[in-house]
């Protein structure tokens, strides 16, 4: 009977999320710019058979379709655009599916990660809610961005390296670096997850199986950089974007957030983004030399901006009056429950395991740790979330059976506190104008 109860609960939780992110995307036909626009228009151009371009019109090594972030979503879209042509639609359909599956996903890590209970299946469905129901990556499904791919990619592969360390075999171990090779072409973050894949194929003393492993992964990312080197003659592993990402984010007038300072983008105007992707790099290089306490410091108010609970996902272009105050209302909590009760799961994870527990905690930590130094923005904090949707899980099944101790929860409290004042203090003057956005 409890088998069948726990069924009907997943199946209602997936359901409801896929509706809840349909009607998100059907209600707000929300149209692709900025990013979304690049990655629209290059996958409808593969889809012709144009190549991966944004102008037809200009020679392949002068496009700048290599600046976008990771080829694969893109070829994902011309997947979709090919065979049902060019219907945003269709995409919004489908990773509606995907935001299901990932609500799936990740009430199959949490399986693996709860410790052995009766109880367990429930919390378990806790963390497919947690995730399913979290309205900033409802809205993100909503739009044409990689988020939604990726997350679906790397819970695969975070349930590949449990599945690993429970029953180490050569399959999974190949199987899971194949993903990680996908998830680098989505978006190069993944990189880290590979590396731990790396570090568990060693501590596990499989030392044969790491060439394999690397090699696996390096075929496919070496297609896409062999592709670049026959356009550009030069050597570009994934994207153009990172070299300019680092100096937008990291110079002496940079906030550390994507906003572009003109000087840069009349840098990349006048010698295009390949040239812009190197001088980048060694602005970078120049800034932290320069002036490393100005550099630390920059690095310490991205972090604040990062944790902070005023940064949810209401100040998106298509919000306005009560959908951007309902937005703020609703993600802000989220974010903060997720800190809070996620961080003292992550310190359980460490201190009492069980493995795959501490695999969701490492892969929760390696998202501030690979954007921090960056830049940031609330969207580049979503590839935390489904790990911390199983550590709050697992912080709520620990509590109420007296093994975690109230002060680890007060101890997350206090970062995103410190962290929302410390953002309070540093955006002061454009709060006012912020608070009259979640009313007009």
């Amino acid at each position: 009977m409890a088998g069948k109860k726990i069924l009907l609960g997943l199946g209602l939780i997936l359901l409801l999320a896929c509706a809840l992110t349909l009607a998100y995307a059907f209600g707000f036909r929300i149209e692709p710019v900025v990013d979304a626009h690049w990655y629209d228009t290059i996958g409808w151009n593969l889809a012709q058979g144009k190549g991966f371009r944004l102008d037809p019109n200009v020679p392949l090594a002068e496009d700048w379709a290599i600046a976008v972030v990771g080829p694969a979503y893109s070829y994902f879209l011309a997947g979709i655009y090919a065979v049902f042509g060019h219907h945003i639609e269709t995409v919004w359909i489908l990773q509606s599916l995907l935001h299901a599956l990932n609500a799936l996903l990740v009430f199959l890590l949490a399986r693996k990660t709860l410790p052995e209970a009766p109880e367990r299946p429930w919390y378990a469905l806790f963390a497919a809610a947690l995730y399913g129901f979290n309205p900033d990556l409802i809205q993100i499904a909503a739009m044409l961005f990689s988020e939604t791919l990726y997350l679906t990619v790397i819970l695969v592969c975070a349930i590949g390296m449990a599945s690993f360390l429970e029953r180490p075999t050569l399959s999974t171990a190949l199987g899971t670096s194949a993903l990680l090779g996908f998830a680098i072409l989505v978006r190069p973050v993944a990189l880290v997850p590979f590396v731990l894949l790396l570090v568990l194929l060693a501590l596990k003393k499989h030392w044969k199986w790491i060439p394999a492993a690397i090699a696996v992964a390096a075929v496919l990312i070496g297609l896409w950089t062999a592709r670049n080197y026959s356009v550009y003659g030069r050597v570009v592993l994934l994207t153009a974007a990172g070299g300019y990402d680092l100096w937008v984010g990291n110079n002496p007038d940079s906030a550390g957030e994507q906003l572009v300072a003109p000087a840069i983008n009349d840098y990349k105007e006048t010698h295009g983004v390949l040239e812009t992707d190197r001088h980048g790099a060694e602005e970078y290089v120049r800034y932290l030399v320069s002036d490393p306490a100005d550099f630390l410091r920059l690095q310490a108010v991205k972090a604040a901006k990062f944790f902070s609970a005023l940064r949810t996902s209401a100040w998106w272009f298509h919000l306005s009056g009560i959908a951007r105050l309902l937005t703020f209302v609703v993600s802000a909590p989220f974010f903060v429950f997720y800190i809070v009760a996620g961080g003292a799961g992550l310190i359980s994870a460490f201190r009492h395991g069980p493995a795959a527990a501490r695999i969701a905690a490492l892969l929760t930590l390696a998202v501030p740790a690979v954007v921090i130094p960056i830049t940031v923005t609330s969207r580049l904090r979503y590839p935390m979330y489904p790990f911390l949707a199983v550590l709050c899980a697992l912080a709520v099944f620990r509590f109420r059976r007296g093994e975690i101790p109230r002060r680890w929860f007060g101890f997350s409290l206090a970062l995103i506190a410190v962290a929302t004042a410390v953002d309070v203090l540093i955006s002061a003057p454009q709060i006012p104008a912020r608070i009259l956005g979640l009313f007009s």
